[in-house]
């Protein structure tokens, strides 16, 4: 059995961009590409959007009688940012931009057209381009799959076997600054994960959906545990060890008492409606010490792979993770092997077919939403 695999070119995210990348990179049939999708049972930005799409000098703008170029699009965006941006990067990007919308249009079918009907604030020019029936992002990711599916040499890896990792993410702050709620950090020094993570990203959202306004502080892990011995911030956010707190953590406890915040039930929903992409758990009571169970949000890392893997070739490998344990190393061995069950209820894509085979062999209800049109 080969357990590797290899590709030419792997994107990493199946939004419109992850979609558009895989699409041009797999115009070189000897190129093989997957796409890999960690969520793709919720909606991506692009999904959600308005599905607009602004570039210069395109034929639909010239049918119009539309003067524009790529040049004024940049200055624009310039001016609009007071000139906080790098003027070749933006240059770059307007100039592809007509290129991109007229592929839309001729090589996938996206019925694209002009929409001065759609104005946005700062373009000079009606150069917003839209679908005919103005039905926004969804149609648009919509045709991105379609082309991606008529591709031989792209694969859409997104079917999930099982989850090996789950880490609770931790608000947590100096115990001798009395904050006692997530609430209590607006206005005070406060990171949100360390500098590009995904803990960093669901902080700013969750925070922002509550109106919470911390003092963002970027740092990286050794930076954090500096400043939280140094008292030059009150808190951070980290992903903990399973549902507790990792070994960063415990190193500033060493010299810093630390007090951890929960969200509470209202806290959950209230993000959860808003930003259903983001992933929640319920820490068990006991697993941060004198502390009940509670709800955080939690990073999750899953084995996938694409519906083209034979369904019975699916089910031997969850068989032999979940079957074979004590042959697994020790290290790998976390919150997440403790419990098959997890799999089925934390997955952001649809489990494989060959997986829910398994799952329910064991017990386990899958939700409708976690199962795929090829194991109905």
């Amino acid at each position: 059995m080969n357990w590797d695999y290899e590709v030419d070119v792997a994107v990493v995210g199946g939004g419109a961009c992850g979609l558009m990348t895989a699409l041009r990179a797999g115009h070189s049939p000897s190129l093989r590409v997957a796409v890999f999708e960690k969520g793709s049972r919720l909606m991506s930005n692009a999904q959600i959007s308005s599905g607009t799409l602004a570039a210069a000098g395109t034929r639909f703008q010239k049918a119009a009688g539309i003067v524009d170029a790529p040049e004024r699009h940049a200055e624009d965006v310039i001016r609009k940012n007071h000139g906080r941006c790098d003027r070749d990067v933006v240059l770059a990007l307007c100039s592809a931009a007509p290129r991109y919308v007229e592929y839309l249009a001729d090589a996938l079918g996206h019925p694209v057209e002009l929409a001065p009907d759609m104005s946005r604030v700062g373009h000079s020019v009606p150069r917003l381009h839209s679908d005919k029936g103005r039905t926004g992002g969804a149609t648009l990711v919509k045709n991105l799959k379609r082309g991606l599916a008529a591709a031989p040499n792209i694969t859409f890896v997104d079917k999930l076997l099982w989850m090996y990792s789950i880490s609770a993410n931790l608000v947590v702050v100096r115990e001798e600054t009395g904050i006692k709620s997530i609430y209590e950090l607006s206005g005070k020094k406060f990171n949100p994960g360390f500098r590009g993570s995904a803990v960093e990203k669901s902080s700013e959202v969750a925070f922002g959906v509550l109106g919470i306004k911390p003092d963002w502080q970027r740092m990286g892990t050794a930076d954090v545990v500096d400043a939280m011995k140094d008292k030059r911030i009150v808190g951070f956010a980290k992903a903990g060890a399973g549902y507790g707190h990792d070994a960063s953590t415990m190193d500033i406890a060493t010299q810093v008492p630390l007090r951890t915040l929960p969200y509470s039930e209202e806290d959950m929903k209230k993000i959860k409606a808003a930003r259903p992409h983001i992933p929640w758990v319920k820490v068990p009571a006991g697993s941060i010490k004198g502390m009940g169970e509670f709800w955080t949000t939690v990073s999750l890392a899953f084995v996938a792979a694409s519906k083209d893997m034979p369904p019975e070739l699916a089910y031997r490998l969850v068989k032999a993770i979940w079957d074979g344990q004590e042959h697994q190393p020790q290290s790998v061995m976390g919150v997440a092997y403790k419990n098959p069950g997890l799999s089925a209820q934390l997955a952001l894509s649809p489990l494989h077919a060959g997986a829910i085979k398994y799952y329910r062999e064991l017990g386990f209800k899958v939700p409708d939403h976690l199962v795929p049109p090829e194991a109905k």
